[in-house]
């Protein structure tokens, strides 16, 4: 066991270049199983309306790519956690 939660959520700090996905690419590189992180700069409301989305469907067991899909097609915006 790595330390690391079965799931990890990068949400903040996003910039123009990516440096979540930079950071999560370090992550999984030390053994996290799953992550989801945006590329370039969130937010704070679409994050909020992604995790209210998200949260629920993955803790009741639902796979996290499946929650994923269906958290975005819930972005109202047409933006926000799609990125």
């Amino acid at each position: 066991h790595n330390g690391l939660p079965p799931l990890v959520i990068l949400l903040a700090c996003g910039s123009d270049t990516g440096n979540l996905i930079h950071y999560g690419r370090k992550l999984l590189a030390h053994g996290a199983r799953t992550l989801i992180a945006p590329f370039g700069r969130l937010d704070a409301r679409a994050a909020r309306d992604f995790l209210v989305q998200f949260l629920p469907r993955w803790s009741t067991g639902w796979r996290a790519d499946t929650a994923l899909q269906a958290a975005q097609a819930r972005d109202e915006t047409g933006w926000g956690a799609r990125r």
